[in-house]
Formats: C-alpha cells, structure tokens, sequence
C-alpha cells in the first residue's frame, strides 16, 4: 500500500477511540456539545460556506485533519450543526526536546446563534475543546492559532486566549541577477518532494541545532511531505539551494506565485542559510515578472529574515496561546515562537 493510500484510509477510517468530552460550564440544555470528525465533514461544509461565504472542499477538510484524534468539539441545535472549534496536533522543538502542541483550526458559529453569550455555541465549543485537550494529546502543552482581529478580541474577552505574538509582513524587491557560481538551486515540483528526503530532513537538523532556543514547529521531512506535496489545492513551490560542488544542502523554501508578487511561504535550513533563500526567492520574483516577495514572520524572526527588505509591517494578526487553566501571568512561552505563512492553517 502506498503512503498515499495509507493516508487515505486513515482519513475515512471510524473513529473509534475518542475519550469522554467532559464539560465544565453550567450551560442550558438546548445546545448539545460532543466531538466532531470526519463523519460530520458534510454538515462543516455547510456551515464554513455561511460563516465564510466560500467553499472548503472534502478534500480538503480531510487533509487539514488526518492526524487528529478528533478534528474538534461540535455545537448542535435540533439536530443541526451550529457551532465548530477545530484543532490539529503539531509537534514542536525547544532545545532538543520535542513536545505536543495544539493548533487551532478552524472556529465557526452560525449567524443566527452569535447573540448568545458567553454560554452560546462559542464559548461552548471553544471552552469544551480547549478543557479536553490534555485528553487527546498526551503531554500537551499548549494551543495556539492565527485568529482573525474580531476572533482575537472575542477570544480575550471570554477568556479563552493569551496573546503572546504578533505577524509582521516583510516586503522585498524582486532581484533580477543570477546566483553566486558557487552555488545552485533546483526548483522542486510537489510532485517530486520524495526525491529530497534526505536534503530536507539535513536541513532540518540544521536548524534545530542553530535555532534551539526557539520553539520550532516541526520542519522535517514528514512535516513538509504533508504540507507541501499533499496539499489539496495551492500550488506550492519549492526551491533547495546547494553548494555547487559538494551538493551539500545550504537552505530550501517555499513560494506561492500570486497577481503581482511571490510570496515566501516557509523556510528549513541553518542560519547562514537565511540570506541565501531571501536572495533565492528575490530572484525567483524577478524571474517571474513580479516586483516584490512578501512574507509572515513573528516578532524575534523579523531581525533574521530583514535583510535588504524594503519594508516591515504589522498585518494585525495576533497569535494567541489558551488561557483556560491558566493564570494570565502563566500564559507566556518559555522562548520565541518561530511562526511563517506555512505555520498557518489557511495559506
């Protein structure tokens, strides 16, 4: 069977192991609250096309999904779907030592169920999922996402969410010149990631050993098999520079081409490797025909990554942490959180 299939039959298997959803809030009985998966992917599709007024296909919806326990905490009434609070386990690094996170997916309320108050489907399904969290994931540590401006502040005032970051775009112009004769890039279809297992997973090491006093989302491999090559929809890209004549991996990262710029999605590699994919991904840009390379970054990478930029720039995202359990003053992080575009759920 092929990791594909595999990975198929995982997604559309029973799910037969999900623990007690216990609920810790005195709510009205008119809501029922119990775990939502995969069997409820139709009724979710439903309520992302009115909540967000486009479209998530099944494909979709399964990728996002497939490694976690329960794809989150559904909210019902009659019998109908109104509230959703997704997640998905990463894991992550700090200093050599891996740990288990959660990351907030998508949180959805039907239009007609929002003036319920701090014990609607919201606070509903975010606070029952957020409480049993520990329960899916053993050794959880925290949770964090990439809510809109309007999600953040709903979050903060039902003390659900802590935050602890913030997404800055760095811009930079497009950078017609070739590459240094000393080095090489190979552009790496999605379709060809196979082929670069052991370059990536080198990479990987790279910056695990020269960026240890952040907390690393995992960039392994595995992580970007699964997050650029399976991907349902976009159209990623990779490139991976390397020396000329030793072949030794010097960085890889990832673009999305869009109207009128090249965005810089992600990025494994050491830090000497930084600059190179900042002038790699320039260059890709004016090979392009676009002017400019945008890119997300948080707080502590902004130093790293602004190198010959052309600007910086908050978007307003905030990146929260739960706060559910936890005193405001023990909803911090032990060290930086290193976040990009492909951290995301949605880009």
């Amino acid at each position: 069977m092929t990791h594909t299939n595999q990975i198929k039959q995982k997604q559309l298997s029973p799910d037969f192991s999900l623990p007690e959803l216990k609920l810790t809030g005195d709510w009205s009985d008119c809501w029922k609250t119990r775990w939502a998966t995969r069997q409820d992917v139709v009724a979710l599709q439903d309520l992302f096309r009115v909540v967000f007024g486009h479209e998530m296909t099944q494909a979709r919806w399964e990728w996002k999904y497939q490694d976690a326990t329960a794809w989150g905490s559904a909210v019902e009434r009659e019998g109908m779907l109104v509230g959703f609070y997704g997640g998905m386990p990463r894991l992550c690094v700090l200093k050599n030592q891996s740990f288990q996170v959660v990351q907030i997916g998508d949180v959805m309320v039907s239009p007609n169920e929002r003036s319920a108050g701090r014990s609607g489907p919201l606070m509903r399904a975010a606070a029952s999922y957020i409480d049993n969290m520990p329960s899916l994931y053993k050794d959880f540590a925290f949770a964090f996402g990439f809510p809109s401006e309007r999600a953040m502040r709903l979050g903060v005032a039902l003390g659900l969410y802590q935050p602890v970051e913030a997404i800055n775009e760095i811009v930079w112009t497009g950078m017609p010149k070739r590459m240094s004769f000393l080095k090489k890039s190979v552009y790496i279809h999605k379709d060809a990631i196979s082929e670069y297992r052991q370059q990536i997973n080198a990479l990987w090491e790279q910056m695990r050993h020269d960026f240890s006093g952040y907390i690393l989302p995992v960039r392994d491999f595995t992580r970007w098999f699964y997050r650029y090559g399976q991907h349902p929809d976009s159209n990623f890209q990779l490139v991976l520079i390397s020396s000329r004549f030793s072949n030794k991996p010097l960085a890889a990262f990832v673009i999305v081409e869009h109207t009128d710029h090249i965005e810089l999605v992600d990025y494994v590699g050491g830090s000497d490797g930084i600059n190179f994919a900042v002038e790699g991904a320039r260059m890709c840009a004016a090979r392009l025909g676009k002017s400019f390379v945008k890119g997300w970054f948080t707080n502590s990478l902004v130093p790293l990554f602004k190198v010959l930029c052309k600007s910086v720039a908050k978007t307003g995202i905030q990146v929260p942490i739960d706060l559910r359990g936890r005193s405001k003053a023990k909803a911090v992080l032990p060290a930086p959180l290193w976040l990009m575009a492909g951290d995301s759920d949605f880009r």
